[in-house]
């Protein structure tokens, strides 16, 4: 979720980059919204898993660095990165592509910091992201390790936290809770576990959690308890008497309607909570790596937080419950961390063409990827075709050289006579600008029909792409001349890809120089 936070703001920072996520959470339906290329790894051996089987059920890690490397070396990204537990020799063997490295590496215990300096990974980066405050990662070091990491300074940048920026407008709470069967007048306990695969750790914290919610019908009517166990979870053996769930898109949705929101201490999780402002109770596990009871006792002034033993009886449990509903809910906070690590990894790029976000677990899944040459670090000037004869003269008498630029010309709406000829003018006033800095769209307000036209007036000119944008309410619902659509076009020759871009309010597109 880190990285598809940095992914979802560096649509926004650089909106020519294409992007894929390799990854080890099979979550197609955040993907989809996520709207980036993604590819699923296989299940690793080293993941933590309680039940027997396992050795049959993944891969070795070996075997997926060659997975990794291999398609860095295929896809060509300009940037690859990676969240905390890439290895150092997966870093070594990616950047032997010729990518640049960036490490997105949160807090950890001092052993696993000096493990991984004196393994020689943070040798091998061009960047380290710290989704942490300053004072706050160092803090959880030791003098040894915080000496090490000054030395570094040169390659640090600290974002502060990184936050997945779900929807959390009514619109979206609604629509989480009709999913789930969950009215205005429930009580709703939320039980998380994150990423899971820790039942061995957690299985009986999140059932005396569950037992204990489930004793508060006795004095509150209409108590509700979802438990969403995380990719990697068997929910079924978790939570008695809850609506089980392996994984939610819309989790920061629901935690904003939960009632009390009740997880371990994890990263992703523990600010989540703080992002939508939840009641919370929250236990601390053993990690390997980190420390989630140093974490947690950072937070122990804030309001409505209760954090617990996992081991303490169903009773007790009941009775945090009971004192947390008395107390108000606490101010959602606000997190910029995924848009500065975005400005920073786009940074790196030096105008290159592609940057590619790589993560080291591993779960089956269904994939999807695909490469293409698009420079990203160059400024965007979208213009209509009729003002780009004057926003081209105004930028060469300042001196200004027009192919350092990235070009999206609007030239006319669907159906109209003189599409291809207000390309064609475009075109040509941008002689000299590499084709594959040079986007045309049309506003399309047959819904989507009109593109295969369009691309067949267009076939002979050469440029990137050329984007139909529908308006929301005009999008083509059916499914038969979507079908007809999709069919045409594979049918026309052309050098430039096609898209359909909805727009859901007006696209504002320059027509002053």
């Amino acid at each position: 979720m880190r990285l598809s936070a940095i992914a979802h703001a560096a649509i926004d920072v650089a909106p020519m980059a294409h992007q894929l996520i390799l990854t080890g959470s099979n979550y197609p339906d955040h993907f989809q919204r996520l709207n980036v290329s993604w590819l699923v790894l296989p299940l690793p051996s080293t993941l933590p898993d309680g039940y027997p089987g396992h050795r049959f059920r993944s891969v070795s890690n070996g075997f997926l660095q060659r997975i990794v490397s291999g398609v860095a070396e295929q896809y060509c990204p300009n940037v690859s990165v990676f969240d905390t537990y890439a290895s150092a020799k997966l870093l070594r063997a990616v950047r032997q592509t010729g990518t640049r490295v960036a490490l997105v590496f949160r807090e950890c215990r001092d052993s696993y910091f000096n493990a991984c300096y004196e393994s020689g990974r943070f040798e091998e980066l061009d960047r380290l992201l710290i989704p942490h405050t300053k004072e706050e990662f160092y803090l959880a070091l030791d003098l040894k390790a915080q000496t090490r990491l000054e030395a570094m300074n040169h390659l640090i940048d600290f974002v502060g936290p990184i936050v997945y920026p779900a929807l959390l407008d009514s619109a979206a709470v609604d629509s989480a809770c009709s999913s789930l069967n969950i009215h205005a007048e429930d009580t709703l306990i939320l039980i998380t576990l994150g990423g899971g695969g820790f039942e061995f750790a957690c299985g009986d914290f999140a059932q005396n959690a569950s037992l204990a919610a489930a004793r508060l019908r006795r004095t509150r009517r209409n108590v509700k308890i979802v438990c969403v166990g995380g990719p990697f979870s068997r929910t079924d053996v978790l939570c008695p008497d809850a609506t089980c769930v392996p994984h939610l898109s819309s989790l920061q949705a629901l935690m904003a309607r939960a009632d009390i929101v009740v997880s371990h201490g994890g990263y992703n999780t523990v600010n989540e909570i703080m992002r939508v402002g939840a009641r919370a109770m929250i236990a601390p596990i053993p990690r390997l790596t980190e420390d989630q009871g140093v974490r947690l006792k950072r937070l122990q002034s804030r309001p409505a937080l209760r954090i617990v033993d996992p081991d303490e009886p169903v009773e007790n449990y009941e009775h945090y419950y009971e004192e947390l509903l008395a107390q108000a809910r606490p101010e959602p906070a606000e997190f910029s961390g995924g848009r500065l690590a975005a400005e920073s990894i786009v940074s790196l790029t030096g105008g290159y063409s592609i940057f590619n976000y790589l993560s080291e677990r591993g779960r089956p899944g269904n994939a999807s990827a695909f490469a293409a040459t698009t420079a990203i670090s160059y400024p965007v000037i979208r213009v209509s075709w009729n003002a780009l004869s004057l926003v081209v003269q105004t930028l060469r008498s300042d001196g200004s050289d027009p192919n350092v630029f990235w070009w999206e010309i609007e030239i006319g709406a669907a159906g109209t006579d003189d599409l291809a000829t207000n390309a064609s003018v475009a075109l040509s006033m941008l002689q000299g600008v590499a084709t594959d800095r040079l986007v045309l769209s049309f506003v399309d307000s047959t819904g989507g029909l009109g593109l295969t036209d369009a691309t067949r007036e267009l076939a002979n000119l050469h440029f990137a792409s050329l984007v139909a944008r529908v308006p929301a309410e005009s999008v083509t619902k059916t499914k038969e001349k979507r079908s007809q659509v999709l069919e045409s076009l594979r049918q026309v020759p052309r050098s430039f890809t096609v898209d359909i871009m909805r727009t859901d309010s007006e696209t504002v597109i320059c027509n002053q120089p």
